[in-house]
C-alpha cells in the first residue's frame, strides 16, 4: 500500500523522491525518521513521495511503519527506482541506526531480526534500483565508511561521522541522535538548502 500511494513522475519537473528507514528497534530512530521524514518532505514539496520504514520501537508497542527489513528496504529503493525519471529527478535514501567501525550499519528487531547493512551492500542495493541522481544520509556511528563506496558524481554523501569516529546521542529516551538534531531539527527546518545545513 504504501509503495502504491507513491505519485508518477511529472515530466518536466523536478521531482525528490525520500526514503527514511529507522533500522533498530530503539524509540529514538524511528522518532528521528518519522520527523526527518517530516521536514523534508516539507523541504523538497515531497511529502506524498515520502517512504518511512522502521524497525519499530521494541517489544509490546504498536507497530506504525512497515518494517525495515532487507526485503522492504529493496522493494522500496526499486519503487522509487521506477518511478523517478534518473535524468530528472531526485532521490534522498536517510537511514537512522547504530554502526559498526567496518561501517555496517544495524538492523535489529528484537527477537524477529538481526542482521546488517554494509557500504557495498548499500550500494548494490542502489544500483540495481536504478536511482541515479541521489542523497545518502547515514546517521550512524562510523558512517563514514559509506563515503567511498557511495560517492561518484551523481551522489552526495553526508555522514554523521568519519569512518573512525562514533556519533552520539542514540539513548532510547531521546526525541533525536545529536547529528538528526543538528541536521535536520534545526538547520534544514530552517529553510536553508539541504548542503548548507549540513555543512552548519
Amino acid at each position: 500500500a504504501e509503495l502504491n500511494a507513491i505519485p508518477a513522475q511529472r515530466p518536466g519537473v523536478v521531482d525528490t523522491y525520500i526514503l527514511v528507514a529507522s533500522l533498530w528497534n530503539d524509540p529514538v530512530f524511528e522518532k528521528e525518521a518519522k520527523e526527518a521524514a517530516a521536514i523534508l518532505g516539507r523541504h523538497f514539496d515531497a511529502t506524498d513521495r515520502t517512504i518511512i520504514l522502521s524497525a519499530g520501537q521494541g517489544p509490546g508497542i504498536a507497530r506504525t511503519y512497515p518494517t525495515a527489513d532487507p526485503n522492504n528496504l529493496h522493494a522500496a529503493l526499486a519503487k522509487l527506482g521506477s518511478t523517478a525519471d534518473p535524468n530528472e529527478d531526485l532521490v534522498i535514501v536517510f537511514i537512522t541506526s547504530h554502526g559498526a567501525p567496518n561501517g555496517t550499519v544495524a538492523l535489529q528487531e528484537k527477537g524477529r531480526l538481526g542482521s546488517g547493512w554494509t557500504p557495498l551492500q548499500f550500494r548494490q542495493a542502489i544500483a540495481a534500483s536504478g536511482i541515479k541522481r541521489k542523497v545518502a544520509i547515514i546517521s550512524a556511528c562510523f558512517s563514514g565508511n559509506f563515503i567511498l563506496p557511495m560517492g561518484d558524481a551523481d551522489t552526495a554523501v553526508l555522514t554523521a561521522a568519519a569512518a573512525d569516529k562514533t556519533s552520539f546521542g542514540c539513548q532510547p529516551n531521546r526525541d533525536w541522535t545529536y547529528f538528526g538534531d543538528a541536521l535536520f531539527n534545526h538547520a534544514l527546518r530552517s529553510g536553508a538548502p539541504l548542503l548548507d545545513s549540513y555543512d552548519a
